[in-house]
């Protein structure tokens, strides 16, 4: 069984912004289970109003053709794979409740952890849940994990890069 770490970037204003920030190739991180196709994250929910934002679910085959993309490959336990997929679905049934976290993307540049209930940016996202269902552990918090970590993750088996 496998879960999947999708790191992106995307030609949209949002992601220039974090590229001229970080400097890293990737800016965006979701969250796949069993197939990188259906992925999950928080960002904006709507094309061009970046403050339509939270939970997201997206499909890899609606993507822009031009999008830079790594799909990183993790192997997870049975009763990781189902933890993993509960908490998902928490998330998605809480989906009007959940909101983009302004505020700890704030705080990541200014390395000041930043936590607000049922707030989370992409990243913060994916090593959260990953780190609740014991798939990964981080060497920081998980507010402070930016795209470009996961590449570094010691299990990950890179599976796509474009």
């Amino acid at each position: 069984m496998y879960a999947y770490i999708l790191l992106t970037h995307a030609k949209t204003l949002p992601s220039a912004l974090i590229k001229l920030w970080t400097g890293d190739a990737y800016t965006h991180a979701a969250l796949a289970l069993d197939t990188p196709q259906h992925m999950y994250s928080f960002g904006r929910k709507g094309k061009y109003n970046f403050l339509n934002e939270g939970f997201t679910e997206n499909e890899l085959k609606d993507q822009p053709a031009d999008l830079r993309l790594m799909i990183l490959r993790l192997t997870i336990s049975p009763a990781q794979q189902r933890q993993l997929a509960c908490l998902i679905r928490s998330f998605r049934n809480r989906r009007n409740q959940l909101h983009y976290n302004f505020s700890g993307i704030l705080g990541l540049m200014l390395q000041k952890e930043i936590h607000r209930q049922d707030r989370f940016f992409c990243s913060q996202f994916v090593a959260a849940v990953l780190a609740e269902c014991g798939i990964c552990a981080f060497p920081k918090p998980c507010c402070f994990i930016k795209p470009a970590d996961f590449a570094q993750i010691d299990e990950a088996t890179c599976c796509l890069k474009a």
